[in-house]
């Protein structure tokens, strides 16, 4: 792979990078049912000031609705917060 020098513009920038710690990178289907991909990014970056930031702790929270014998169902709802 060619050397690309870095881009003045990305690293003069005060902005956070990427900016969203937690994102839904793609979405399918697996032996019937539907799946997501979630991307974390538990560090974020200012170029500008050269500051890089820790997230400790990261909330999600997931819905599905099914019954309990795993068919659909009634809506079911589950807060997660695993610390990083």
């Amino acid at each position: 792979m060619p050397w690309v020098p870095p881009d003045t513009l990305v690293y003069n920038s005060d902005n956070i990078f990427p900016g969203r710690f937690i994102k839904i990178a793609g979405e399918g289907i697996m032996d019937g049912a539907r799946i997501v991909t979630v991307e974390v990014c538990p560090h974020q970056y200012r170029p500008k000031t050269k500051r890089l930031f820790l997230v400790r702790s990261i909330g999600a929270r997931n819905s599905l609705a099914i019954d309990t014998n795993g068919n659909p169902g009634k809506e079911w709802d589950k807060e997660c917060k695993p610390g990083f």
